[in-house]
């Protein structure tokens, strides 16, 4: 008899990146710097078009306990922006997939601030959520971390 040794699966290379959103959309990147041990948070978020061109971003303090709540308050602030701006054909992209669980598995302590952001999404038309790794989000990223 024969031990065999565990298969390790083989590493993938994946291409992380930002893209643009369809023909005549607009694309939401949001992000959240949470610093452990402060409940002084940042959150940010950039408006490109489907050509890749600033639109508009916003930058900006908050207090938040996790960086759950950090994340979901990014959003939530981008899509307030984005309705006062009366921006009507969008996606979105986040790089928190516990903030796009979120939206399929409740959660007492943020669902609040959850169906607050479903009634944004609703008056949005329901643009696509996307999950991107930071790496793809670097500007976005950049802001939260700056503004921190």
């Amino acid at each position: 008899m024969t031990e065999s040794s565990p298969t390790i699966p083989a590493k993938k290379n994946i291409s992380i990146c930002w893209f643009p959103p369809t023909a005549n959309t607009f694309k939401l990147n949001i992000d959240g710097a949470f610093l452990q041990g402060s409940q002084t948070c940042s959150i940010s978020g950039v408006l490109r078009d489907f050509v890749g061109n600033w639109v508009v971003g916003f930058c900006k303090k908050i207090y938040a306990y996790s960086h759950v709540m950090t994340e979901l308050e990014a959003l939530h602030t981008g899509l307030e922006f984005v309705l006062d701006n009366h921006i009507t054909s969008l996606e979105v992209e986040i790089n928190s997939i516990e903030v796009i669980d979120l939206f399929h598995y409740a959660h007492p302590n943020y669902q609040p601030i959850v169906e607050s952001c479903r009634s944004l999404l609703r008056r949005l038309g329901n643009p696509v959520v996307h999950h991107n790794f930071r790496q793809g989000n670097r500007l976005a990223d950049f802001l939260a971390k700056e503004g921190s």
